[in-house]
């Protein structure tokens, strides 16, 4: 299972996924907010146009956390972002069952609270013991 960071902004949204292997770079992706309506059916009737934005979001959140095989969202909510939209992704976020953990916006948005999470993840680490030196091949 992975951490996924998610970031809204008013204008978009921002992802990025921390990689299994500290050493390489996380993931990431930017997208905005639908401007322009895009219809979407239901059982060959259209849906109300704040539905259909609803379910777009769900699965593009839905696909996102499934593609990451997301245990663990660490979600950012920038100043202006609209309450509709932050309802939207809580309610994808809890429908997809990951832990989720508020975290305060980075200026460097997702990609920003990926790096200082890897970062922090390492210095939380204990040091090596340099008493102890390396063990003998044989005992690895």
């Amino acid at each position: 299972m992975s951490t996924v960071v998610i970031q809204l902004r008013p204008d978009g949204y921002g992802w990025a996924v921390v990689p299994e292997n500290l050493d390489d770079p996380p993931e990431q992706g930017e997208r905005a907010w639908p401007r322009e309506p895009h219809p979407v059916s239901c059982w060959g009737r259209l849906l109300p146009q704040g539905m259909a934005d609803r379910v777009r979001l769900y699965e593009v959140f839905r696909t996102l956390l499934d593609e990451a095989d997301a245990g663990e969202v660490l979600l950012a909510i920038e100043p202006g972002v609209e309450e509709r939209r932050v309802g939207i992704v809580e309610v994808a976020l809890d429908h997809a069952d990951v832990g989720v953990e508020l975290v305060a916006p980075h200026p460097d948005g997702a990609i920003g609270l990926a790096r200082d999470y890897v970062r922090n993840f390492i210095a939380s680490l204990d040091p090596p013991d340099e008493d102890r030196g390396t063990p003998p091949s044989d005992d690895r």
